[in-house]
């Protein structure tokens, strides 16, 4: 018997959580046993395939039989009120330990213990994004509810390593969905009665399938145990989920403007802190709970949003290809309505913008291994489900970007990248494209094909992508060294790569005259299952890089190079550190989702991001120019220079096209006096911009730099002749007229 067809039992079975999952194994012909406080089943629980036991978590007598033939045992139940104490202990601590004592007694593999993310209540984190690496802070003042489930989640994990059972803790969000109570109902309420809506702050959320299938395979996966695991979905307004009730309810809705939404989440907050909460911020600083780790390590896959079969301010969300081809057909046949593909929407261009409606692809989803080193992905898989696939498969891509939150579709038609020697962007393991082009039509187009290259990338001007074809490779784990060097002796390493390093990505601290330096290479095969939560690899801009870039600017500006051998000298700053780990940890450090990325960038204004592939030859020339002019005029960009090296590519419009390269990227401000100089020096060099990124140059030299330019535009004509995918970043490329 496989674990998928092993016995779990279920508590709180009568309640949203429980009884969800165990109507959904028991719809899958899973055997499972239940306990019942009342005597009659709910619905889709009274079928042959599942054991119904009356009792409570106080009966001992029952719990035994409830875990008698059991594998598995997933404790639902739970006391959420926060003012009868006494109960709350009862049910939520003693309940649990004798839960345990039975599930020991009955020889059970695995204890899954459902908590709540009320278990971060207490903990302090500046930028509250809250991982299943931190260990909850207990404090007097946390309300009953979380206190009784922080308990409960040490007593499971004591109870489990003394006895020799496997435990895991999942922590959902906010879980939405029919039967949701109480707070839904409290929503429904609130809609039904007074037709008012509040909270211009983003909450988490997650739907109660979601939630099912995130704990059925915590039963499931030999991963899961000893593991603790978030279920988030996504980021929304509060007020946008009330509103999103309300229209299931058939209830009209007004929602409160802005002055008098702040004005209510303050004195909600304020009521809490008068009322003696640990937390009197909930409504009006936002709190993230990444799910980082569970899409790692159990390949979880939210598949629920609250935007399914709605349309929102000019974005849809099709369910399929056919919805897709109509969404296409409908714009062809109206001579105003431009449409256009969106991934995760974090682009710093507007390359994804438009002024008609917006494609999102979150329906594709797809993952399928189609030979020994090939897979099939859908375009709205991002990364971190991707590599979290493919390392459950033994498998790799030789090269990723540093942040897997982007779809795979918006990273191959940007072009996003790493930096390597040997291998290219994302875009360079593409051995297929399915899209839907203008005229509605759907169209596969293999690496054999004259038209392959022109689709890698492609920003959206040729079609709605909705899946590829990637080759990897075996899984392999990687050793990275940080070292610190002055610019001159970086550059010639760069170029010229004596040590013969796969991998490398850097950032030069123009004040200081300091590269810190992260070079790469294949250690020992990777062990599965996946290592921790988090990958052990710095950021290349990490905080401590960053603040000693901002200090510098401020008082060493136009100065020259810290003498040798002082406390300002490179290798003194950046002592040398190894990381290792698997391959994806290692190129991909940066955590977070499309949401959090934003919100950091508006938290920390981060200054408009540019990144160019120059020729290899040619790019220590240009830094060196930049290098003189910045020490003559004291005009620093406004964070630390990225560089990293670039392969040549066959994608027609890939910024690496025909030539082995250097990345640059260059974070400034508008208003800084340096950006006088920037676009003339990167146009006499030669430099080709990154599609996903700001542009620094106008765009009329472009086309030269493109031997393939107009072929490329010869086929957007054939696959979109209406022109419905054009869109003002296209227009500023001289490709088409839109909206």
């Amino acid at each position: 018997m496989t674990h998928a067809e092993s016995t779990v039992a279920i508590t709180g079975a009568s309640g949203f959580i429980g009884g969800a999952l165990a109507r959904a194994l028991v719809a899958r012909d899973r055997p499972v046993r239940v306990l019942l406080r009342s005597d009659t089943p709910p619905p889709g629980l009274d079928g042959p395939g599942c054991v119904r036991v009356q009792g409570d978590l106080q009966d001992v007598d029952a719990l035994t039989k409830l875990c008698a033939g059991a594998e598995v045992v997933v404790h639902c139940a739970a006391h959420m009120g926060k003012t009868d104490h006494p109960k709350s202990r009862r049910v939520n601590v003693e309940g649990t330990d004798n839960l345990l004592a039975a599930a020991a007694a009955a020889g059970v593999r695995r204890f899954v213990f459902v908590s709540s993310i009320s278990v971060y209540r207490a903990t302090v984190r500046d930028d509250r994004t809250f991982t299943e690496a931190m260990a909850p802070y207990d404090d007097p003042r946390l309300n009953i509810y979380s206190k009784t489930k922080i308990e409960g989640e040490r007593r499971t994990q004591a109870f489990c390593e003394a006895h020799g059972l496997e435990w895991a803790v999942v922590r959902p969000t906010n879980v939405y969905g029919p039967g949701c109570r109480p707070w839904g109902t409290d929503v429904e309420q609130l809609v039904r009665t007074f037709h008012f809506c509040y909270g211009r702050i983003r909450f988490n959320f997650i739907h109660i399938d979601d939630v099912v299938e995130g704990l059925r395979l915590t039963c499931d996966l030999p991963a899961a145990a000893n593991g603790v695991f978030n279920l988030a979905a996504e980021h929304v307004s509060l007020a946008d989920f009330q509103n999103h009730v309300a229209r299931g309810l058939g209830v009209w809705t007004v929602t409160a403007p802005a002055p008098l939404d702040a004005a209510i989440r303050h004195t909600i907050d304020g009521i809490n802190g008068l009322r003696g909460e640990v937390r009197t911020t909930a409504y009006t600083v936002r709190s993230i709970y990444p799910n980082t780790h569970a899409r790692r390590v159990l390949g979880f896959q939210p598949r629920h949003t609250l935007l399914d079969a709605e349309e929102s301010a000019g974005h849809v969300e099709p369910a399929n290809a056919g919805a897709l081809t109509a969404t296409v057909t409908e714009a062809r046949d109206d001579a105003g309505r431009w449409v256009h593909p969106v991934g995760s929407g974090t682009s710093k261009s507007a390359c994804f913008q438009t002024s008609g409606r917006s494609l999102g692809v979150s329906h594709f989803k797809h993952l399928e291994r189609v030979d020994t080193h090939r897979v099939r992905v859908g375009a709205g898989v991002q990364l971190f489900d991707l590599l979290a696939f493919l390392r459950r498969e033994g498998l790799a891509l030789p090269t990723i970007g540093e942040w897997g939150g982007q779809t795979v579709a918006g990273a191959i038609s940007t072009g996003s990248h790493g930096g390597s020697y040997r291998h290219g962007s994302v875009c360079s393991s593409v051995r297929a494209v399915t899209l839907i082009d203008g005229r509605g039509v759907e169209r596969t187009y293999g690496e054999a094909e004259p038209e392959f290259p022109h689709l890698l990338p492609s920003f959206g001007l040729l079609g709605v992508i909705t899946g590829f074809e990637l080759e990897c490779e075996p899984a392999f784990s990687l050793v990275v060294e940080r070292r610190a060097t002055s610019l001159n002796a970086y550059l010639d390493a760069l170029e010229h790569n004596p040590e013969g390093h796969e991998y490398r990505g850097s950032i030069w601290l123009p004040a200081l005259d300091c590269v810190v330096d992260y070079t790469a290479h294949r250690g020992a095969p990777p062990s599965l299952p996946p290592a921790a939560a988090e990958a052990p690899r710095e950021n290349r801009f990490h905080t401590r890089a960053m603040v000693l870039d901002g200090l510098s600017r401020k008082v060493r500006a136009g100065k020259g190079a810290p003498s040798p051998g002082s406390w300002l000298a490179p290798e003194r700053l950046f002592p040398p550190r190894t990381f290792s780990g698997h391959y994806d940890e290692m190129l991909a450090p940066i955590q977070g989702d499309a949401a959090q990325i934003l919100a950091k960038r508006r938290r920390n204004r981060t200054p408009p991001e540019a990144e160019y592939a120059l020729p290899r030859a040619r790019a220590a020339a240009l830094v060196r120019e930049l290098d003189t002019h910045m020490r003559s005029t004291g005009h620093l960009p406004d964070r630390p220079v990225g560089l990293r090296p670039g392969v040549a590519e066959r994608g027609t419009l890939a910024a690496t096209h025909g030539i082995d390269s250097v990345w640059v990227s260059l974070f400034v401000y508008p208003e800084n006096p340096l950006m006088r100089f920037l676009p003339d020096l990167l146009v006499r060099h030669g430099a080709r911009p990154h599609w996903g990124k700001c542009l620094f140059t106008d765009t009329a030299h472009l086309p030269a730099l493109y031997p393939g330019w107009e072929a490329f535009c010869r086929l957007r004509d054939t696959l979109d002749p209406e022109g419905r995918f054009l869109n003002a970043f296209s227009a500023r490329l001289g490709i088409g007229v839109a909206g």
